[in-house]
Order: C-alpha cells, then sequence, then structure tokens
C-alpha cells in the first residue's frame, strides 16, 4: 500500500514535469512510522503528506527542484533526504 502511495506522488510530480525516485529505505521507513497496530494502514496517506510531500514541497518553493530536475528520496541518520540526480 505504501508503494502505491508513493508511486502516485511520482505520477503526480511526473505531471509536472519533476522526476522522483525513492530508495528502498524510504519505502521501510513510511511502513515502519506510518502504520498503526489498531488502525493499520490508513495513517499511511496522512504520514506520506506530513513527512515526504511536505518536504518534497520545500525544495520545490526552494528551487533546489524542479521541472527537469530528477530527484532521489533517501534517509540519512533516520530522516530524509532529498539529492538532486541530474
Amino acid at each position: 500500500i505504501a508503494g502505491k502511495m508513493l508511486e502516485d506522488l511520482v505520477m503526480r510530480l511526473d505531471e509536472q514535469e519533476v522526476t522522483m525516485k525513492y530508495d528502498e529505505a524510504v519505502l521501510d521507513w513510511i511502513v515502519e512510522e506510518g502504520t498503526d497496530a489498531d488502525f493499520g494502514a490508513r495513517p499511511l496517506k496522512r504520514f506520506i503528506q506530513r513527512h515526504v510531500e511536505t518536504v518534497v514541497a520545500r525544495e520545490l518553493i526552494k528551487g533546489d527542484i524542479g521541472p527537469n530536475v530528477a530527484f532521489l528520496l533517501t534517509m540519512d541518520d533516520g530522516k530524509l533526504v532529498v539529492n538532486k540526480t541530474t
């Protein structure tokens, strides 16, 4: 489910000519931190919005990423990191 939600974000960004990729550690982090034993996968969407989309949006606003610029989401010491790839 988390992978599908991230792929939805990838597709939305692709419509804006922004290429996002992510490594397996990001997906693992989202699954680990974004699920709840009581609510299952339901909190995932909110978690992705708060922790992934917010980081990506800040980078877009700063101008560090944008159209025709690919970037990779990775994890570094428990934090989500945006790395330009082109």
